[in-house]
């Protein structure tokens, strides 16, 4: 509760200042604010269990925007997220953008990582159906932001446009819970093309690097029970888990024409490590808008296809069906509820292997922006 206080008053005061005069430095922010319970009491994508969970699904974010000419610009951004059943805050964006002209934009700093369909606003719960993206596909990449730069070129075609990105840099990440994954990503190179015609989107993106990490998770038996602390010593086990370079390929597309919503993603990433030699993931979305648009059916097929890897974290293939209702109180709060089952063969998206029987996971969301 003391999250949703200090957020509550954090959005008032902001709104206030963003009515203040203060022209100079743009404002902007969002916040999700979730529940989630599942029907087993293992693990599902942090912490979300046979337990009332309202942090895993919530999160705050804020940014600050100053021009200090027509071509350049600096932006940082704030966000407060679960870690370990915790809010933290952390930066998430700290760039400088430079704009010559109207079609090219050079960032450096901490930029985002342009490799879905929805990067740009990953964190804006408002912009996108679900309560959460399908993690089978969105959970295949530990971060959505790099230390590097970001040169972006924008063109037209007759009535299509297009966006063409080219990046480069590298990232630490760290994935904490009964499995923690600390590691680095270096050597980053990728680039990014998406074509805009009347209500159809496409985007495909290309990105490589090496990626080192050390995974530390609890010691356990043959049967997976873990093995009880000897005193004040937890019992872990440590592994390298080092992929050398490591090759990821996105494809996806979003529709919008009249009242139907179409989306959907394609994931890929290999590497020359036999710990991770390849994974496929994709989603499906349908959608259908009632009464202006201010209320939204969906349905999402998402699913891993294939996984082959020899890290027991790392296997087991998934599928999952997500049933949403959502109601647009207007153009900046969004109400979201949510049903998904979950079959998966092996541990999925699990901590551990849940069983052959599937799991149910509901829950909803309150999804605001300013």
């Amino acid at each position: 509760m003391k999250f949703l206080s200090a957020a509550f008053i954090l959005f008032y005061s902001l709104n206030c200042l963003s009515y203040s005069g203060m022209d100079e430095i743009s404002i902007h922010g969002f916040a999700q604010f979730g529940y989630a319970r599942s029907d087993s009491s293992t693990l599902f994508v942090d912490n979300i269990k046979s337990q009332n969970n309202f942090v895993d699904n919530s999160k705050v974010g804020i940014s600050f925007q100053r021009q200090f000419t027509q071509q350049w610009d600096v932006l940082f951004q704030f966000l407060s997220e679960p870690e370990e059943g915790e809010m933290k805050l952390k930066v998430d964006l700290a760039q400088a953008t430079w704009r010559p002209n109207s079609s090219v934009a050079v960032k450096v700093g901490r930029v985002r990582l342009p490799i879905w369909m929805i990067s740009d606003y990953f964190d804006v719960g408002v912009l996108y159906p679900w309560v959460r993206p399908p993690s089978e596909v969105y959970d295949t990449q530990p971060g959505t932001s790099i230390y590097g730069g970001d040169i972006g070129y924008s063109f037209a075609m007759g009535s299509t446009a297009f966006d063409l990105n080219v990046y480069g840099g590298g990232a630490k990440f760290v994935a904490k819970g009964n499995t923690e994954v600390i590691g680095d990503i270096n050597n980053i190179l990728g680039v990014s093309l998406s074509g805009r015609y009347k209500f159809l989107t496409v985007r495909g993106s290309y990105a490589q690097g090496s990626f080192t990490s050390t995974i530390t998770s609890d010691a356990t038996d043959s049967l997976g029970t873990k093995i009880p602390n000897v005193g004040t010593v937890e019992t872990k086990v440590r592994t390298d888990f080092n992929l050398g370079n490591a090759k990821f390929i996105s494809l996806g597309f979003k529709s919008e024409w009249r009242n139907t919503l179409l989306m959907g993603e394609y994931a890929s990433e290999s590497s020359d490590s036999e710990l991770l030699r390849d994974l496929d993931a994709y989603y499906l979305t349908a959608g259908y808008y009632f009464f202006d648009k201010k209320y939204l059916l969906h349905l999402t097929h998402s699913e891993i296809t294939k996984r082959d890897s020899t890290q027991t974290i790392l296997t087991g293939t998934q599928e999952s069906l997500i049933v949403g209702a959502n109601h647009a109180v207007n153009d900046f709060i969004v109400l979201k509820l949510e049903w998904q089952r979950i079959k998966p063969d092996g541990v999925g998206t699990f901590q551990v292997d849940p069983g052959t029987r599937p799991v149910k996971v509901w829950g909803g969301s309150i999804s605001m922006a300013f």
